[in-house]
């Protein structure tokens, strides 16, 4: 039981270094939760305030009322933010997800909460970011 810990402990860490290197390189705090987005995309707003989005109109004006579902209309609408935010974010928890699969080899992985708010739109790229980062053969198999 203790070896068996003691490997689970050693794993975890050998994949926390993993994920803090792949977020090094991507130059982003990994976050992969709806509020992690939005203060992500709010920073951004808040850096470059002539940036056009109908988020901002959907959030009457004031950035510190963005949920993931605007984010999610918005880019089924086609605004160019939300979905850049949204490919983002879908890279951000595929490079999470890699990092679980290798851990917990789950028969499948259900998205749920705020994250989950964009829906289809996610998917395509988080089955893509992935694998890359997952040692685990049968990645590429595993349902999202």
């Amino acid at each position: 039981m203790k070896r068996c810990l003691f490997s689970v402990a050693v794993m975890l860490l050998i994949y926390s270094f993993q994920v803090q290197a792949n977020v090094a390189q991507t130059k982003h705090n990994l976050s992969a939760s709806g509020p992690g987005t939005v203060k992500r995309l709010v920073k951004k707003l808040k850096k470059n305030p002539a940036m056009k989005t109908t988020i901002i109109d959907m959030a009457d004006g004031e950035p510190n009322n963005i949920t993931m579902v605007m984010i999610g209309e918005a880019a089924r609408e086609g605004d160019r933010v939300a979905l850049e935010v949204i490919r983002e974010q879908s890279k951000l928890l595929g490079i999470w997800l890699g990092s679980m699969i290798n851990i917990l080899d789950p028969e499948v992985i259900v998205i749920g909460g705020g994250v989950s708010a964009p829906g289809s739109l996610m998917l395509k790229d988080i089955k893509q970011a992935s694998p890359p980062h997952c040692i685990n053969l049968f990645a590429k198999k595993t349902p999202v």
